[in-house]
């Protein structure tokens, strides 16, 4: 294991926060900085321009959720998403009609919003004590060692309701063999 004791992560979303919760079993600190407020509820965000598709994690990639986050799909589910038990697939083309059902044995996966995959995922990640999150701020630039080879901390800048300050922030990694200057 390296000797490294934080990582940072830019953005909560989806990617984000998996990358998050995946780091925190190597890294003793895990911050995640959002650009956005995080709502109160499931809803849209307004940094995610995709977030009014409807989403469904491929059957991989719910398995790979499920072993770090178990149980978030039976909760989507419970709240709301619909399960892929209830669907069938049917292909129509100029030969015919194929009409494939669900195995009703096979793990279902949830159809739901971004919002609430998004809403499901933070909860379970906020109940884990050794990830933070620093909302209202936006990554502006990348703090490199002297050899440039490793990035040993951010730029940020916060945002108010929209509006941009004009402070700047630097946030060290804290790699042992650099010291932040004063």
């Amino acid at each position: 294991m390296s000797d490294m004791k934080k990582a940072v992560v830019i953005g909560a979303g989806i990617a984000g926060l998996i990358t998050a919760r995946m780091l925190s079993d190597y890294y003793e600190d895990v911050y995640v900085i959002e650009r956005d407020e995080f709502p109160t509820e499931p809803s849209n965000r307004q940094g995610v321009p995709q977030s009014f598709h409807p989403h469904r994690v491929q059957p991989r990639g719910a398995l790979i959720l499920e072993y770090y986050f178990p149980g978030y799909n039976e909760e989507l589910i419970d709240l709301g998403a619909i399960s892929s038990h209830d669907e069938s697939l049917v292909v129509s083309n100029r030969y015919g009609t194929l009409v494939n059902k669900e195995d009703t044995t096979s793990f279902k996966i949830a159809s739901c919003s971004r919002a609430l995959l998004e809403w499901v995922l933070r909860k379970r990640i906020q109940d884990i004590s050794h990830i933070s999150f620093l909302t209202s701020m936006e990554v502006t630039g990348l703090i490199v060692s002297e050899d440039q080879r490793s990035i040993t901390g951010i730029y940020t800048k916060e945002r108010n309701g929209g509006n941009e300050k004009n402070n700047f922030q630097r946030i060290w990694l804290l790699m042992p063999q650099v010291v932040p200057p004063n």
